[in-house]
Formats: C-alpha cells, sequence, structure tokens
C-alpha cells in the first residue's frame, strides 16, 4: 500500500513539518514503505513562503538577528537535509555583497529566504529510500472526507487530476497569514475606490512592488497601521522608489528624494504611537525574571492576566530599568524575590538621588499624553528610542525594561496555551495589552526606524492625525478624507488608503476557499475559551483539529498560525515554540510502521 501525506502551505512552518516527517521515516525504516509526500503551495517559494520570498527588495529586513535565525531541529533524529547549518553560518559559506554574518546584524528577509529555499532543497534531496516528494504551485480549495482519508481539491489546473483522485491518509495545515474580505470601514473604502477612478485603496502590502507600485508621485496616502507592515510600506515608497539615505557628520541619516515619492504619507493607529526599534539583542547574558515565574502564579486553574500576570511583569520592568540606573551610579540592585523590597530601594535611592527621574511602566504605553503637535510628539519619541535602543537593554533602562516582555514571552506562552487564561483577562490581554507589548519587545531594527526619522525629517511624513482618526470617502471630493477624533475641523484629504496591517487569525473571517470549505463540512470548528473566541482553529493539545462533533482527527493537523489564539507567538521562524510539527511528524512514522 502507497501512504499519501500532504502539506498544504509550504512556508518556514510546512518546511519544518517536512523535515521532521523526512527524519522520522529515515530514522524508523529499514527499508521504508512506499510513501508519498504531496507539497502544496500558492507561490513557487517552497520554504521561504511570501513572506520571505527572494524577490523582494533588499530594503525589507527582518525584526530578528541572524543569530536567532536556525531552520533546522536539533533534536533527534538527525535532519536527512545536509550541510544543516544555522544562517550565521550559512552567510559566512556564502559572502553575499553588503550583508553580514554577524548573528547580532539583521539580514534583508528575501537573504533569509535564500537560505530557507536552499535548506528546502537539501530536504528534498535526501528523500529516504522508499519515499517519494511532489511539490505543486496551487492552492488547496478544499477537501472531501474519504473513509480514513481525504481527496485534496485545488484550483490549479496544473495538479494532474490523477493526483487529486488519490486518498491522502494525513494532512497538515500550516497555510500562514490569513486573507480577510474587509468589512465595515474597509469594505466601504474599497467599494469608493472601485466607484471613483481617482482614488486607491490597498488591502495587503505584499508584495510591495507589486501592491504599492501602481500609487502615482505626488498623491497623499493614508496608511493604517503603525508597525512593522508601515515601516515596509514606507520604505517602499521611498527608497523602493529611487530614494537614497546619506549618513550625516553626526552620524544621523538624510533622506534624498528621488521626486517619484508621494507628496505625504499619514500613518494613523489605535494608540498612534510607533515601535520601539530594536539594538543588538543576540549574544547578551540571559534575562532572569525576579517576579514573572511559576512561584508568584496560582498552581490551579485558568490565570487572570490582568490580577496575576500584569503587576508580575510590571514590577520585573521596574526591576529591570532600575537595575541599570543602580549600576550607573556604582550600585547594585539585590533583592529576594520580595515587591516591598523592591520598593523600598527604589525609594531610598531617589531619597539619595533626588534630581533622578522616577520611571511608572505605565510610561512605555504612554509616553506622551497629549492630542496636539502630535507630529513633533511623535517624531521626538521615535529620536529619543532610537537613541536607547543604540546603548542597548544593558545600558539604557528603557529598552531593559521593555526588553522583559520579550523574555517573559516563551513561559507566558506556556500560560496561554488552550484556555490557560481565564475567558474574560483572554479577552483583555488580547484587545488591551498584546499590541503595546508588542510594540515594546518586538520593534524593527534600529536603522530602519532612523530611516524613518530621516523621511519624516524630509516632509514626507506627517503624524499629526496618528491618533486613530476615522476614514471616510468623500462624495464631494472625491476622495478619502481623514477625521481627527473631537476635532470636526481637522481633516486631511488623501488619493490613496493603505492598509498596512497583518490581519489577525479567525477561522470565521478567513476567506480562503479550503478553511471556508472545512467550516461548512464541519471538519474544523473555532476554538472557544469559555465563550470568548480569539479566532483560532479548534486544536487538540496534539494540534489535531477538533471537528463540529467535539472529536479531534488525528489525520487533520495544524501549525502555525491557524493555531494563533488557542496558542500563542506563532510569528516566528522558531523552531520550538508551539511545535506540532515534530509530534505529527513521529506519530505518522509510527503509524505507518504499524500498519505496514
Amino acid at each position: 500500500m502507497n501512504w499519501r501525506i500532504a502539506i498544504v502551505g509550504v512556508g518556514p512552518k510546512g518546511m519544518y513539518g517536512l523535515e521532521r516527517l523526512m527524519a522520522e521515516l529515515k530514522a524508523t525504516y529499514r527499508p521504508p514503505p512506499p510513501v508519498e509526500i504531496h507539497l502544496f503551495n500558492r507561490s513557487p517559494f517552497f520554504g521561504a513562503g511570501d513572506i520571505y520570498r527572494m524577490d523582494q527588495p533588499d530594503y525589507l529586513l527582518m525584526n530578528f538577528s541572524n543569530g536567532h535565525v536556525d531552520m533546522w531541529s536539533r533534536r533527534p533524529p538527525a535532519p536527512t537535509g545536509s550541510p544543516a547549518l544555522n544562517f550565521s553560518d550559512w552567510l559566512k559559506d556564502r559572502d553575499l555583497p553588503g550583508v553580514s554574518s554577524d548573528p547580532r546584524k539583521y539580514s534583508p528577509r528575501s537573504v533569509t529566504g535564500a537560505y530557507l529555499s536552499d535548506g528546502f532543497k537539501a530536504i528534498s534531496d535526501a528523500c529516504p529510500d522508499g519515499v517519494t516528494l511532489h511539490a505543486h504551485v496551487a492552492e488547496v480549495t478544499g477537501h472531501r472526507s474519504l473513509e480514513n482519508a481525504f481527496e485534496l481539491h485545488t484550483s490549479s489546473e496544473s495538479v494532474d487530476q490523477k493526483v487529486l483522485n488519490l486518498p491522502f491518509h494525513w494532512v497538515l495545515v500550516c497555510t500562514g497569514h490569513p486573507r480577510h474580505e474587509p468589512t465595515g470601514e474597509g469594505h466601504a473604502l474599497r467599494q469608493f475606490a472601485n466607484a471613483n477612478p481617482g482614488v486607491h485603496y490597498v488591502d495587503f502590502v505584499y508584495p510591495v512592488f507589486e501592491k504599492l507600485d501602481s500609487i502615482r508621485p505626488g498623491t497623499h496616502v493614508a496608511i493604517k497601521g503603525l508597525g512593522l507592515t508601515f515601516i515596509d510600506t514606507v520604505l517602499a515608497l521611498t527608497e523602493g522608489r529611487g530614494g537614497t539615505f546619506t549618513t550625516g557628520r553626526k552620524g544621523q541619516l538624510r533622506y534624498i528624494p528621488s521626486g517619484r515619492e508621494p507628496a505625504t504619507l499619514f500613518p494613523f493607529s489605535r494608540s498612534g504611537l510607533p515601535m520601539i526599534p530594536r539594538g543588538v539583542t543576540y549574544g547578551l547574558p540571559k534575562c532572569q525574571l525576579i517576579f514573572f515565574n511559576a512561584a508568584n502564579l496560582p498552581r490551579n486553574g485558568p490565570v487572570d492576566f490582568d490580577r496575576h500576570v500584569c503587576p508580575l511583569l510590571w514590577k520585573d520592568m521596574l526591576y529591570a530599568y532600575y537595575s541599570v540606573v543602580f549600576r550607573k551610579h556604582g550600585r547594585k540592585l539585590q533583592i529576594d524575590r520580595d515587591c516591598d523590597q523592591l520598593t523600598e530601594k527604589i525609594a531610598q535611592f531617589h531619597k539619595d538621588y533626588p534630581g533622578t527621574d522616577r520611571f511608572d511602566p505605565a510610561d512605555l504605553f504612554q509616553p506622551f499624553d497629549t492630542e496636539e503637535n502630535l507630529h513633533i510628539h511623535t517624531l521626538g519619541f521615535l529620536h529619543r528610542a532610537a537613541v536607547e535602543a543604540e546603548l542597548g537593554e544593558l545600558k539604557s533602562p528603557l529598552i531593559a525594561a521593555a526588553a522583559v516582555w520579550r523574555h517573559a514571552t516563551p513561559y507566558f506562552s506556556e500560560i496561554y496555551r488552550f484556555g490557560g487564561l481565564t475567558a474574560s483577562s483572554h479577552r483583555s490581554f488580547l484587545t488591551r495589552y498584546a499590541g503595546h507589548f508588542n510594540r515594546l519587545a518586538f520593534g524593527p531594527p534600529l536603522v530602519n526606524v532612523q530611516k524613518i526619522i530621516a523621511v519624516a525629517e524630509a516632509g514626507l511624513l506627517d503624524f499629526n492625525y496618528a491618533r486613530y482618526p476615522t476614514a471616510k470617502p468623500d462624495a464631494g471630493s472625491g476622495r478619502f478624507v481623514l477625521h481627527v477624533a473631537g476635532k470636526p475641523g481637522i481633516t486631511q484629504a488623501c488619493d490613496v488608503f493603505v492598509d498596512a496591517r497583518i490581519p489577525k487569525t479567525s477561522v470565521q473571517k478567513d476567506a480562503s476557499p479550503y478553511f471556508r470549505t472545512l467550516l461548512e463540512n464541519g471538519e474544523i470548528r473555532g476554538y472557544s475559551n469559555a465563550g470568548f473566541e480569539p479566532g483560532s482553529v479548534d486544536i487538540d493539545p496534539d494540534g489535531n483539529a477538533i471537528g463540529r462533533d467535539g472529536c479531534p482527527n488525528e489525520r487533520l493537523t495544524f501549525y502555525g498560525t491557524p493555531t494563533e489564539g488557542v496558542t500563542w507567538d506563532n510569528d516566528t521562524l522558531s523552531r520550538s515554540q508551539n511545535d506540532f510539527a515534530s509530534g505529527w511528524a513521529r506519530r505518522v512514522a509510527r503509524k505507518i510502521a504499524q500498519n505496514h
């Protein structure tokens, strides 16, 4: 009997599943039974996926330093591909012009994609005996359940119909970021753009050379979002249009326009705050959290984020901030996991140094509380954040405090999984805290923020509308208009509206035919935490889909972004974070062995 396995979505996560499956099959059988593995990916960038595709411009950088990137599992069984190099060592072997192999540096996403693609080829070339691999550039649009198997459907005529009529005994779904149809404001803006040829609506910015090239020079552009995608959008419309950056005598960047840029970019978001940049994060001493640990959390039942987690993170931020401040004054902040002791030592420090600024972690979430002169305040915030990021978390109290969430995330992810937060605090975390924490700890490389500052100082970027205005179509002018809440006289007409956000996972809103079919057939259902639905597909602890009937299906497994909501922090190249691939591969290999 031929065993058939499908992997749907072969970006990094799908490739990790393939790598573990190959390793398990090789380790389990002598010789292996006939096994067919079919890979389905929307684009030809197998291994890299659309996020790390190799044809994107080099100014789009990773926000993950070289030393943290390693596509190979370091756990047994050993990978079949060779040589299994981490990213820094792979870069050393190639000596690419303008790309450093220094593990502390940040590389273009296209170069990371080349590394992932190279690894995919190494895995493909090292198929164990008896295993055949078939790669299909096609989008899976649905499937039909058979007895103990599935029949897959695709939108591509290039896939042999014989393949689609075959039974697939296991399917691993790693489809990455979802695609949603615009609703509410976005739907109205898109309809307006479709009816008015003078305006342009962009619902997703990637790939930037396709989605943003049609924006005409000299136009006014509204950009919704102030995160990493906003930075990519700004760079694509400036550096990507032939603009250049030069370095002044004091080391600051200056932007030289090409004349092909839009006239002005108007970014905005709910908070109105850009991300704090990252300096060097690789190779630093391991940060030990003093308060956020198992000893200080409830042992039984779900955890309340507001009551139990947040106060501990606040104390660790205080400790991280003042540890650096004490060090600058020749002191050492020593406490014995005692919150009162921390408060007392901080109070005594300010008595000894009354001129030193006091720190409140809330300042990280709202560094300036004013609606006036938003452009000046936002630009000032970016300048300060860039200076602090260059110092790094060992020398900057501010960056040390902001980094606490990054250090806390692996442990928090363990708490969060499968209803680890109470339903009400689960909702509170996602709506009130998650965006702020990510803005503090998972920002862009420092150089990208320095570029944003230079573009703003060149007069092409205006933050005066940054704090969540409303965007409405205006039939009179035939343009989009930004309105500032509470200030009816302050408006800005724009020719283009760009949604520079990554859609959040929502199995109910996902516009892909495959997920719609899975929902309609009852093969999957949305995950509910005591009534709160964060958007994830419902899975068991092994990643197996739970259908409408409430039963897990070990033949249909999810890994990566579709599990965001029941798990946390899947938008990463990490091999260990929420790793459903290794267990899936092991179970599939053993099932085949038992039936061979």
